[in-house]
């Protein structure tokens, strides 16, 4: 971090964190636009990914709304919170340890903190509970974008139908609000509903993306399946599929654009207030979504669809020129990164790592593999890793590794088959590598068999990146 003229310490920065809720990475560029020129998301790419870092590879560690959010809290992958699934005996809010997480750590050291929006699944039945490091609690009681009830510092205020009553709209004006009665430093963190199903855009939005083009990647309703697990061979793509899953995919762009505003109404609170160039502001997304990639509809796969989301960095005092960044980072990481800016301790059990030196480009050495997850569900309980590896007599390539517990196995190469199409982990020549990617996710999850990622495995052995390779 580069200090001031004359040595003196810059002061920690405010934070404002924008979460959206089931966001796929690629919806904030041209490529799901009407006109195929005008990005989907117009103010986010102006005021953020143009005056700031756009990072190409980012995702999260478990592809579903509580376990992510969750890690996203904490900085630990979901075989550490045991936050597994958005409810039940290991999923949703009553299981998540909340004593220790980047409010608390952001609060310890003097920040004003500020949660306007989804807090984590099964919330209302702990409702009106605040949890610790916050100072003002405007949660959803159960997120809605109409008719829904916001837990208020406590008070339960119920909202209707009223175009007024939009929440996306009613939240951005209290972190707007937040922000102008809040001395520096400060952490905002704003999670809107959108674009979660049943993704109703705001009354002004309606239609405004009735001519967009069908989404048709290659692996849409892929034909061939014969070489994926028995889940996805079991799928059977309907034209009611592609008529419902086309509709979904226009509501969610849609719904997006309120969002859009309210980055907008964001940026000019804080120059208003004339912190904004020492203001990082992050906006990424709890998970992705996989529109019939695969013959699959919605999140948690193991399939890049479900687990890729956007990730874009602002903060003008250490970013003066907008650039790419190529490098992995993962959900784990914006507790670390924010600690970090801060001068917050973490949790000693954290296992993201800071971003910072990749904002900064003083990173010299980077991840080469990540670790995710899943249990439960419609699809059987699998663990991946993902990353940089070289088999014997080739050159490194990004190659994805995955097990479920049926003992089905897959394996692609994310370089030359980016869609993943081709299971390649029968073929004898990838022997080696196989064996190679297995050992390197049991170092990333120690409690992982094969047959169910542990609920009490403590971290990696180690962490997951430093290799110099990476900056190939």
């Amino acid at each position: 971090m580069a200090y001031a003229r004359g040595g003196v310490a810059p002061a920690p920065p405010n934070i404002v964190f924008i979460l959206t809720d089931d966001q796929r990475w690629d919806t904030i560029n041209k490529k799901h636009s009407v006109d195929g020129r005008t990005p989907v998301m117009r103010r986010v790419t102006r005021l953020l990914v143009d005056k700031g870092v756009l990072f190409r590879n980012s995702f999260v560690t478990t592809a579903l709304c509580c376990p992510s959010r969750s890690s996203i809290f904490s900085g630990k992958y979901a075989h550490t919170t045991g936050v597994h699934t958005n409810g039940g005996p290991d999923g949703g809010a009553h299981v998540f340890d909340d004593s220790s997480t980047l409010p608390v750590w952001l609060h310890a050291v003097g920040y004003r903190t500020g949660i306007f929006g989804k807090y984590l699944n099964g919330y209302a039945a702990l409702a009106p509970y605040q949890a610790p490091g916050w100072d003002e609690w405007h949660v959803f009681r159960s997120p809605g974008y109409f008719n829904y009830h916001l837990i208020e510092n406590g008070v339960d205020v119920v909202y209707g139908s009223a175009a007024t009553d939009y929440s996306t709209d009613v939240l951005r004006d209290e972190v707007v609000r937040f922000i102008a009665q809040s001395t520096p430093p400060f952490f905002v963190e704003f999670t809107p509903y959108n674009p979660h199903g049943p993704a109703t855009p705001a009354p002004r939005h309606v239609g405004s993306f009735a001519g967009v083009a069908p989404w048709r990647p290659k692996n849409y309703a892929e034909p061939d399946a014969s070489d994926k697990p028995a889940w996805v061979q079991s799928i059977v793509w309907t034209l009611a599929d592609q008529q419902t899953t086309d509709a979904f995919r226009q509501r969610q762009l849609e719904c997006l654009q309120s969002v859009d505003e309210a980055v907008d109404a964001i940026v000019q609170a804080l120059k208003a207030k004339g912190v904004l160039r020492n203001t990082i502001i992050l906006y990424a997304s709890d998970n992705g979504y996989a529109w019939g990639s695969h013959r699959w509809k919605p999140k948690q796969c193991e399939y890049d669809e479900c687990m890729r989301v956007p990730l874009v960095v602002r903060y003008d005092r250490l970013l003066p020129t907008k650039r790419t960044e190529r490098r992995v980072a993962l959900n784990i990481d914006y507790a670390e990164t924010f600690a970090k800016l801060a001068g917050a301790t973490p949790d000693p059990g954290v296992e993201g790592v800071s971003l910072v030196p990749l904002l900064a480009k003083t990173a010299t050495r980077w991840r080469t593999a990540m670790l995710n997850e899943h249990w439960n569900g419609a699809i059987p309980t699998f663990a991946q890793v993902r990353g940089k590896f070289r088999k014997p007599g080739d050159v490194k390539h990004v190659w994805k590794y995955v097990e479920l517990v049926t003992g089905e196995k897959e394996l692609y190469n994310e370089d030359r088959d980016p869609f993943e199409l081709t299971n390649v982990v029968t073929d004898p020549a990838n022997a080696a590598l196989v064996a190679i990617m297995a050992a390197r996710l049991r170092e990333l999850d120690p409690g992982w068999t094969g047959s169910a990622p542990a609920a009490t495995s403590q971290g990696a052995a180690g962490p997951d990146y430093m290799d110099d390779d990476a900056l190939e």
